[in-house]
């Protein structure tokens, strides 16, 4: 690995100081070792701020997106470098945000046509509508009614949202009986996360 260059570093905030910069630093392999690699990450992440800001993401991932574009050949060739990196780096968050709600893959997030039509459920989406449900329930004429109800309420809710109700029923009452048998809720979530096998014998993956 060479050692940085002792000449002056060109100007990286325009274009062709950059390009050149990009140049010296892929070239000679400088990336981890030329303190100006350090100072155009900074001014990078600097400079990206409002735009990291804008998606809510951390300015980290900005500068991030900006690095990856970076050593891309691409980069070097573009008739103005920041432009394309500037574009990068919008690409590479909104893919990012785009596979966090979709729960997919940021390469497919990147690929409008490959994303799924529909954000998928998370779990509190539906939060207010049990609340409803048991605002606007009778009081329960014993422990077991209640939790009956629960289990209905539940299970009705659950097939309305696309699940098989045969499986959901079975899986809600599975579920209801592990947590109220265990020693406490923790345990019975504990001992629900760990069980493989009911799992897969309710057809649903890990």
């Amino acid at each position: 690995m060479r050692e940085p260059s002792s000449e002056p570093l060109p100007d990286f905030t325009t274009g062709e100081g950059l390009r050149v910069l990009l140049e010296q630093l892929t070239a000679e392999r400088l990336w981890r070792t030329h303190p100006a690699a350090r100072a155009l990450m900074l001014y990078a992440q600097e400079k990206y701020l409002p735009l990291a800001r804008s998606w809510h993401r951390d300015p980290a991932d900005a500068a991030y997106e900006a690095f990856m574009a970076m050593r891309t050949p691409a980069i070097r060739r573009a008739a103005d470098p920041w432009a394309a990196i500037t574009r990068a780096v919008e690409l590479g968050i909104a893919a990012e945000v785009h596979a966090e709600r979709l729960l997919t893959s940021t390469d497919k997030a990147r690929r409008p046509d490959q994303r799924p039509d529909e954000y998928p459920m998370r779990a509190g989406h539906y939060e207010t509508f049990f609340y409803h449900v048991l605002a606007a329930a009778t009081p329960p004429a014993s422990p077991t009614v209640a939790v009956e109800r629960v289990v209905r309420s539940a299970s009705v809710f659950l097939v309305t949202t696309g699940w098989h109700s045969r499986t959901i029923e079975t899986a809600v009452e599975y579920i209801c009986h592990r947590l109220t048998t265990l020693a406490s809720t923790q345990s019975g979530i504990d001992v629900l996360r760990k069980d493989d096998a009911m799992r897969q014998r309710l057809g649903f993956s890990a």
